[in-house]
């Protein structure tokens, strides 16, 4: 059975909206765990961090999360949170721009 992560028209951390050529600097593969925090503080939601790059980040949401379209992110490992702008949605998966 053909494994279809390698597939040459397998894109799967870049929706089929968003081309990579639009993009402001390279996307890193990771894996790295954040959280959410909403920006009027009324809730807060752990999440994964897919890829990042210096002007954005693809995260995986919790399932069912309401997300506004502005948030802080808060990366385990890094001091300050990044003030984040949703770029677009897929599922559970956002991406963002850093503000």
């Amino acid at each position: 059975m053909a494994n279809p992560m390698m597939s040459e028209a397998c894109d799967w951390w870049v929706p089929p909206t968003v081309a990579r050529g639009q993009r402001r600097s390279e996307r890193h593969l990771t894996l790295k765990s954040a959280r959410i925090v909403a920006a009027n503080h009324d809730y807060a939601f752990e999440c994964a961090i897919l890829n990042v790059s210096r002007h954005g980040a693809c995260i995986l949401a919790p399932a069912g999360a309401r997300i506004e379209d502005r948030f802080a992110l808060f990366i385990d490992g890094s001091e300050e949170p990044q003030q984040c702008t949703v770029a677009w949605r897929d599922g559970s998966r956002i991406g963002v721009s850093y503000d």
